[in-house]
């Protein structure tokens, strides 16, 4: 791949620290722009309950492993802590899937059914922020991913 004045084009490698940080500059970027999330301290989660959205899990807040290792389905993939801009506690998951096979993984977790009897929300949407940013580091016109992105909402913090 050559620009305009032939100069060769060096594109980041996938896992490299430089892919990996351009994606989640875009992540950030994308979030915040489709869904008006901003990253919670602990972006990267140690718990995937999205009953975390309204209560912490006890040992995570304490740097620990969190106990429930829980069949989540296919539908849990890269899940992130995000705030909304009322202070509300936000999990997102975003698996390389469609909407429809997110809402089946969904449905058939039992797991998943618990936290929402605990009082949090679930929304499943099409347009998941990560993947948009995998394929934008490779291709800066990307459109829009149509894989899913599954959002928890719970209480304020």
């Amino acid at each position: 791949m050559t620009n305009s004045s032939s100069v060769p084009v060096v594109l980041p490698t996938k896992g490299s620290a430089l892919s990996t940080a351009m994606i989640r500059t875009e992540h950030l970027h994308l979030m915040r722009e489709m869904y008006g999330l901003t990253p919670w301290t602990g972006y990267e989660p140690a718990c995937k309950c999205p009953r975390w959205t309204v209560k912490p899990c006890r040992r995570t807040i304490r740097g620990l492993t969190c106990f429930t290792r829980r069949d989540w389905g296919v539908a849990c993939d890269h899940p992130r802590r995000w705030q909304d801009a009322d202070g509300n506690r936000v999990l997102t998951w975003e698996p390389y899937i469609g909407t429809d096979a997110a809402l089946r993984s969904i449905e058939s977790s039992a797991a998943i059914g618990e936290a929402l009897a605990s009082g949090v929300e679930v929304i499943v949407c099409t347009g998941s922020p990560y993947v948009t940013a995998v394929d934008r580091l490779h291709d800066t016109e990307a459109p829009v991913s149509d894989c899913a992105v599954v959002i928890f909402r719970g209480g304020a913090a």
